[in-house]
């Protein structure tokens, strides 16, 4: 019986890829004396590691909380932006520390410039550990497709936007998610839903970039789901001319412990990821494409600072695909092809991470989450294919 269930998950494998994006990872069995003595040593210092870590974190979450207060108080907006900086890039880099996250590397295209207020930072979604890194890094507004319970098929979905702190509490308790089970997308967020460039000119003035995870859910990091449509309104008459768009792709490398919630995060999860030594993340940050109001993806390229780098980026990459400080002039039109723009950024982002793009979204997610639901299994498949371990 068992057997059998399991063998069902394999109705949300990718036919082109065999991939299957939502199930967990799960360790292999210990097999051999040395697996025995390292699955003790962690049981023996488990206890150890909660101890400190939990009051740590607890004191730099009030820490970063009360800073926001702070803050909220504060009337000049540089001024605020100054202060929270300072908080993010100081409370979050300790928390990340806590959470066994020493050092996070990062790649980048060269003369990859940074992104500035107002502009579109798009990123793909394992966890709820990106949050912290893109905080650090950034400290930008965050923005979540709103889906409503019965929303497969519907042409555009808008954007609820939502603080760092607030996402991050809620990927652990599974506040605002659909039967918080790990979804990323609100279905009663109290934030008015907006539109992308509604959100990029509130980003502009609160003098931060826009983060937006277009996926709208996690995934256990073995592929970049579809994304859902939230960017064409930036062909809105009313949208930035251009918009710089920094395409931001993160995975974990692990054995025995995966950080990824493509199932389940909450207050467990983050227990056994703090009972750990560490993990490992890491980022790739690609080079910004320019988009706006009449693009195509057949539109002419050109090269930014590094054309190099674009060039040899193209020849690597196939056709489609961007190079750093690319712009993709305005064109003739066709149905589908601002849709071909974002497949192809979709394109180069799970290039740049070894994974592959895989043909399912979030509403197979949410089928899969009901099955997933109905069985009450805490295992994965049983292939060792289904499981992604580095």
């Amino acid at each position: 019986l068992t057997s059998r269930r399991m063998e069902k998950y394999r109705v949300w494998t990718d036919d082109a890829t065999g991939i299957n994006p939502f199930v967990p990872f799960k360790p292999k069995r210990h097999t051999g004396a040395f697996s025995w003595l390292r699955c003790l040593a962690r049981l023996a210092f488990a206890p150890i590691l909660l101890f400190f870590r939990i009051p740590l974190v607890l004191a730099c979450l009030s820490w970063l909380f009360m800073a926001h207060f702070i803050a909220f108080f504060i009337p000049i907006r540089f001024l605020k932006r100054i202060f929270l900086r300072y908080v993010h890039i100081l409370g979050t880099r300790v928390l990340l520390f806590l959470m066994g996250f020493f050092w996070i590397p990062s790649s980048k295209a060269p003369e990859t410039p940074k992104p500035k207020a107002g502009d579109l930072i798009i990123c793909n979604r394992i966890s709820y550990v990106e949050i912290l890194y893109l905080t650090f890094r950034y400290s930008p507004v965050f923005a979540t497709p709103i889906t409503p319970p019965v929303g497969e098929g519907l042409s555009e979905y808008p954007l609820a936007t939502c603080s760092a702190l607030t996402m991050f509490l809620d990927a652990l308790l599974g506040r605002k998610m659909r039967g918080s089970r790990g979804d990323s997308a609100p279905t009663n967020d109290p934030a008015a839903p907006s539109k992308l460039h509604t959100l990029l000119m509130q980003a502009r003035k609160a003098r931060a970039p826009l983060v937006v995870f277009p996926e709208g859910t996690t995934s256990n990091g073995r592929a970049i789901l579809r994304f859902l449509p939230v960017f064409g309104h930036l062909a809105s008459p009313l949208a930035p001319a251009a918009t710089r768009v920094f395409p931001l792709g993160v995975s974990a490398q692990f054995q025995h412990f995966s950080p990824c919630t493509p199932v389940r995060g909450g207050l467990g999860h983050f227990l056994a990821l703090l009972a750990r030594p560490y993990h490992q993340l890491s980022a790739t940050h690609l080079a910004p494409v320019t988009v706006g109001k009449g693009i195509t993806p057949n539109a002419a390229l050109t090269s930014g600072p590094a054309g190099d780098y674009s060039r040899a980026a193209a020849n690597r990459l196939g056709h489609g695909l961007f190079g750093a400080g690319t712009r993709l002039r305005p064109a003739s039109t066709r149905p589908g092809s601002e849709a071909e723009v974002w497949e192809s950024i979709r394109t180069r982002m799970a290039s740049a991470l070894g994974i592959q793009r895989v043909g399912l979204d979030l509403f197979a997610k949410y089928k899969f989450l009901d099955y997933w639901d109905t069985t009450h299994q805490r295992g994965t498949s049983t292939s060792a294919d289904d499981f992604h371990t580095q």
